[in-house]
């Protein structure tokens, strides 16, 4: 198990928060681009989800499952509402 595990879950947790980084860098980066207010909005949802992941990544379900679930919550139902928003923008 690459998340309870030493030194596994030091890579396992290293690897979640280099991807949110990722994110976040590329989700600024299109938020200065856009003139879009929905997506403008989608995208302030999106970084806010990101922290729901990188709260899933730090925190094993088995350490601190409220925080986990939380954080897991935030992540899947906020960059939902991004998707949504971008779809609609699009459209």
């Amino acid at each position: 198990d690459m998340w309870t595990q030493i030194p596994g879950n030091w890579l396992s947790r290293w690897a979640v928060m280099q991807g949110c980084h990722a994110g976040w860098v590329a989700h600024v980066a299109m938020f200065a681009d856009t003139t879009s207010k929905l997506r403008k909005m989608g995208l302030v949802v999106a970084i806010v989800s990101l922290v729901g992941l990188s709260i899933v990544g730090c925190c094993d379900e088995s350490e601190n499952f409220p925080l986990h679930i939380t954080g897991a919550l935030v992540f899947f139902y906020g960059y939902d509402i991004w998707t949504v928003c971008a779809v609609l923008d699009d459209a």
